[in-house]
């Protein structure tokens, strides 16, 4: 469809890209609010209608596969809720850095995704932690049973959510930009000579294959429905093999809607460690492409961190999720080289940080409030960690351009001085979120310690602890309480206060966008 409404572009009588644009707009509104689909008054609906057939009925519910289960959809939704920050610096640390590592599928990314300057780098993470959201949170992809006229359950199930129409996007946006990449226009007059190169550039189809084919939507997927689990794993966050098989259920779904062949998307966790290694085994290498988008990641998070952190945490992080000889491979050339001591500093953190792993998921599961509590305090921290990655480009996200390398422009009021409040404004709240999470850390640790030392205590077990009176203990309990409280007050109420004072223009809106697209086409014509 995308392939016929691009090059129809021109003809009066076709969609054209303003048509798909119109449609990608509609599925933003639908992803703010879904059950405006079902309701034939409202204003999403009728703009639907009136589109042509095969634009219509794309974000129709989809039918459900006999093989997807609701429970395990269930399941993934709860992992997400309960470790979405952790989650989100595996994405940094892993999945993306992963991507770079397969050699003939970077050029796409490099042409297409605009990973490869730092000003765009927000924008593009934050599509990604978008699309990762919209799949996982609960009810994201909901299974609908249809019901029979005598009101008894039919065997047909339908799927619905923000997850799946994020889905059916991103696959209209892959067919987009592999017709884009392999069919470049000719620019515009006026246009820069140098525009004129890069615009013109074929894709080189017979070297590095279909862009955006099945074999690199299969890999992409299993960095989020593989990888993901495998990295919670690396950093003591460790899940159930029930758990692991339940978010690599969810990624089979979304591969599924996305319409990856059924033959390269596996159905358990030992597939997809082959899977994984096969593709990997055929395709991974470094390249100059791959180290200068792995370059610009780890600038982006050089972005957050204090001057002496920010040249080696962000290449440390990635080689303890890929290994060394993998993380060599994508590296920037001449990347800093942590020190002795800071090595020594990253090996404690990270035993600290599997140690709080191991006594939180001990304490859910004799507290489930207490889980509740936390994933509910993570969740909004990590929703705040996404939305400011967006930065004040014209551009709604996964919107798709004139050509596969076309420039995106800054909102209007946008300068400097707004580009350095916004960078300011991330720093604070960054460190918000790591003084929160250090609080909670500590206090859990101290606490554990506190649990096993206070029985000891009171038997006589430990001599040392003798002239300690009762009530010192109870006000040591009170102050390790007060910090693990000041933890969840930190990332609820301080990251909500921060997130409001977001400085720079709102976002852009769908209809803006799509007048803008409307506007200039008009003007072209005249």
């Amino acid at each position: 469809m995308a392939q016929r409404i691009l090059s129809d572009s021109h003809s009066d009588d076709a969609p054209g890209r303003l048509g798909y644009l119109r449609l990608l707009d509609l599925a933003d509104r639908l992803l703010e609010a879904p059950e405006l689909y079902m309701a034939r008054d409202s204003q999403v609906r009728r703009d639907l209608d009136a589109l042509p057939d095969e634009c219509r009925t794309y974000f129709d519910p989809q039918p459900v596969p006999e093989w997807v289960d609701a429970e395990l959809l269930a399941i993934a939704s709860r992992v997400w809720d309960e470790n979405m920050l952790v989650i989100i610096w595996v994405l940094y640390a892993a999945s993306l850095p992963s991507c770079y590592l397969i050699a003939k599928g970077i050029p796409a990314l490099y042409d297409s995704g605009k990973l490869a300057e730092k000003r765009f780098i927000y924008q593009r993470i934050y599509e990604t932690g978008l699309m990762l959201e919209a799949v996982m949170e609960p009810g994201g992809i909901s299974i609908v049973n249809d019901v029979r006229a005598d009101a008894k359950p039919s065997a047909q199930r339908f799927m619905w959510g923000r997850g799946v129409i994020a889905a059916r996007k991103v696959r209209m946006l892959h067919a987009s930009m592999r017709y884009l990449l392999t069919h470049p226009r000719p620019p515009s007059a006026g246009t820069s000579p140098a525009r004129r190169l890069t615009g013109l550039a074929p894709y080189d189809v017979s070297t590095l294959g279909e862009p955006v084919n099945q074999e690199d939507l299969a890999y992409t997927l299993l960095t989020f429905g593989f990888t993901i689990p495998r990295g919670l794993a690396t950093w003591g966050c460790r899940l159930s093999g029930r758990e692991n098989e339940a978010f690599l259920h969810t990624w089979r779904v979304v591969a599924h809607l996305m319409g990856v062949s059924a033959d390269l998307v596996p159905t358990t966790w030992q597939d997809a460690t082959e899977l994984f290694g096969i593709i990997q085994g055929r395709q991974k290498a470094g390249s100059a492409m791959g180290r200068e988008l792995t370059g610009t990641l780890t600038e982006f998070l050089a972005d957050y961190l204090p001057q002496f952190l920010g040249p080696t945490l962000p290449s440390m992080l990635i080689t303890s999720q890929l290994g060394p000889a993998d993380a060599a491979l994508i590296l920037p050339t001449g990347h800093a080289t942590p020190g002795p001591l800071l090595r020594a500093i990253f090996f404690c953190s990270l035993r600290v940080i599997r140690t709080y792993f191991w006594l939180t998921n001990g304490l859910i599961r004799f507290l489930p409030a207490v889980g509740n509590e936390l994933g509910s305090t993570f969740r909004q921290a990590g929703d705040a960690l996404v939305d400011s990655w967006r930065d004040d480009y014209q551009r709604l996200p996964f919107y798709i351009p004139a050509t596969a390398n076309a420039p995106w422009t800054d909102q209007r009021g946008v300068d400097p001085l707004i580009r350095t409040q916004l960078h300011a404004w991330r720093v604070r709240l960054f460190y918000t979120v790591v003084c929160g999470i250090v609080c909670l850390v500590a206090a859990t640790l101290m606490g554990a310690c506190f649990a096993v030392l206070v029985p000891l205590r009171a038997i006589g077990w430990i001599p040392s602890l003798d002239h300690v009176g009762w009530s010192h203990l109870v006000l040591i309990g009170a102050g390790i309480a007060a910090v693990y409280l000041g933890g969840l007050v930190i990332l609820q109420r301080l990251v909500a206060t921060l997130v409001r004072t977001r400085p720079g223009p709102p976002p852009p809106t769908p209809s803006a966008s799509i007048s803008r697209v409307a506007e200039r086409r008009y003007h072209l014509r005249r």
